[in-house]
C-alpha cells in the first residue's frame, strides 16, 4: 500500500519520521512537540504526493509562501494543547484527513547569568574579572532562537559605600573601574535592574532577576595552573535518577578534595558517581580544593547541566514512536527484540536498560503477559490465529537499569504492531 506522510518541521529541528514503507501514515516530531504563547512559531507544512491540502489550526495560522511555510500565533488559544487539522485530496481523487498536536507552553522567564568567561565562578570573582565583567540574557528550556539581537542594554551595579551606578551597553567607566580594583576581599556587589533589549516586543515574562558577587583576591603566581580533568563521555549533563559515573583527576598536585551538589561518592582511584536528583536547580557544581607541590591552596569550581531523563518510547526491531504503527509478519515476530530507547541521552548505563516483563494486548482487548523482551512459543502461537490486518498493543509492564536502585518513574509509552502476511 502506497503511504503519504505529513511532514511538519520546526525551524533548525530536523524531525524523526518514518523513512520506510513498513510504518502506516504518521505524524511524528520527537525532538520538539512545543508551540509558545508571545512568538510567531514558524513551521513548515509539506503533504508530498496530493492535488491540494488544507490546513487549520486554533489561534492565527497563516501561509507565507508557496514553499509550506506557515506563521502559527498561539497566544490567544487558552487550553494547553493546540491541533493542526490537515485535510487533503490525493492523487487518485481519494480524501484523506490528519492531525498532530502540539503542547503550548508559556516562554519562561528571562535570566541574566555572566558571560561564558566565568560561568564556573558566578558567584565569586577578581576585582579584574569584575571590572571586565559581561552579561547575557537566556531563556531555559526554549527551543528557538527568537531573536539574534537580544542583548542587555542597561543594569545597575552597587558597590559597598559608593551611589549605585548605571552601566550602558556594558561599558563600566573608568571612574568605576578604579573604585572596583580598591574594593576589599569578601565585598558584596549587587548587579540589579538589568534591562535586555527587545526590539520585537516579544512576550517575555518577568523580570531578569540579579546577580550577586563576592570579591574574592586573585591567586598567587604559581609554576603552572593545575588541570581539571573532569570527564563524561560525550556530554557536560548529569541526570536526575539515576547515579552519573564521572571521571576526576587533577595531576601534578599534592592533592585535592572535592564537594559536590547532591550526592558525590568515590568509587575508585579517579572514579565517582554523582546522584542528582535531589538538585532542582538546572546546574550542578562540584567545588574542588587544591594543594598545590608549594602547599598554596587553590579553589575552583566546575559546572554540569542538570536534566531530567525525557520520557522513554518502547521499540520493536529499533522501529516505534508515539503515533505510529510498525508493520511486522509472523517471522519478523518470532526473531524481534523489544528495546526501550531513552531519545538522546547517551550514557553507557541507560545503554544497558533492559526489560523484564510486558503485555500483549489483543484486538479483543484480552491480555497475556510475557517475562524477557522476547515473545515466546505460547503468545506466538496466540498471534498466529489472527487475521492478517490485525493490530497488537504491546506495554512494558517493568525493565531495570543495570546498578539503579529501582525503576524509573517514567514508563515507556505503548508500541502498536499492525500484522501483515
Amino acid at each position: 500500500m502506497k503511504l503519504f506522510k505529513i511532514i511538519l518541521l520546526f525551524i533548525f529541528v530536523t524531525p524523526c519520521l518514518a523513512q520506510n514503507d513498513s510504518l502506516i501514515t504518521t505524524i511524528s516530531l520527537v525532538k520538539v512537540d512545543k508551540v509558545y504563547r508571545g512568538i510567531t512559531n514558524q513551521i513548515k507544512i509539506a503533504v508530498p504526493n496530493t492535488k491540494t491540502f488544507t490546513a487549520t489550526a486554533p489561534g492565527i495560522l497563516k501561509k507565507i509562501d508557496s514553499l509550506g511555510n506557515y506563521h502559527w500565533n498561539v497566544t490567544s488559544v487558552p487550553d494547553e494543547t493546540a491541533t493542526i487539522k490537515i485535510d487533503m485530496v490525493l492523487a487518485d481523487g481519494l480524501k484523506k484527513h490528519e492531525e498532530i498536536v502540539f503542547k503550548i507552553a508559556e516562554i519562561a522567564a528571562s535570566q541574566a547569568i555572566l558571560k561564558s568567561d566565568f560561568q564556573d565562578i558566578i558567584y565569586t570573582m577578581t576585582r579584574e574579572q569584575l571590572a571586565n565583567i559581561k552579561l547575557e540574557v537566556v531563556i531555559r528550556d526554549f527551543y528557538f532562537e527568537i531573536d539574534d539581537n537580544r542583548f542587555v542594554e542597561s543594569y545597575e551595579m552597587t558597590i559597598p559605600d559608593e551611589p549605585t551606578y548605571i552601566i550602558h551597553n556594558e561599558n563600566i567607566p573608568d571612574e568605576l573601574k578604579n573604585k572596583i580594583y580598591s574594593l576589599q576581599t569578601n565585598s558584596e556587589i549587587l548587579i540589579s535592574h538589568i534591562r535586555q533589549n527587545n526590539p520585537h516586543g516579544y512576550c517575555l515574562l518577568g523580570s531578569l532577576g540579579s546577580i550577586k558577587i563576592i570579591i574574592k583576591d586573585a591567586p598567587k603566581p604559581l609554576d603552572f595552573v593545575p588541570d581539571l580533568i573532569v570527564s563524561q563521555p560525550k556530554s557536560k549533563s548529569v541526570y536526575r535518577g539515576i547515579s552519573n559515573a564521572l571521571k576526576i583527576n587533577v595531576p601534578d598536585v599534592k592533592s585535592f578534595k572535592i564537594t559536590g551538589d547532591g550526592n558525590l561518592i568515590r568509587t575508585g582511584y579517579n572514579s565517582y558517581n554523582w546522584n542528582v536528583t535531589g538538585v532542582s536547580a538546572d546546574r550542578a557544581y562540584l567545588d574542588f580544593e587544591i594543594i598545590m607541590p608549594n602547599d598554596s591552596v587553590i579553589q575552583d569550581r566546575y559546572h554540569f547541566y542538570v536534566k531530567d531523563i525525557p520520557e522513554p518510547i518502547t521499540q520493536i526491531n529499533g522501529y516505534g514512536c508515539k503515533k505510529c504503527l510498525v508493520e511486522m509478519n509472523l517471522k519478523e515476530l518470532e526473531e524481534a527484540k523489544l528495546t526501550i530507547d531513552f531519545q538522546q541521552v547517551d550514557l553507557d548505563i541507560i545503554r544497558m536498560t533492559y526489560i523484564r516483563r510486558f503485555e500483549v494486548v489483543f484486538p479483543d482487548e484480552s491480555k497475556s503477559e510475557v517475562e524477557g523482551y522476547n515473545f515466546d512459543k505460547k503468545i506466538l502461537k496466540k498471534i498466529k490465529a489472527l487475521p492478517s490486518g490485525s493490530i497488537i498493543t504491546i506495554n512494558i509492564l517493568e525493565y531495570r537499569i543495570p546498578g539503579v536502585c529501582g525503576y524509573l518513574v517514567n514508563m515507556p509509552g505503548p508500541v502498536r504492531v499492525l500484522l501483515i502476511n
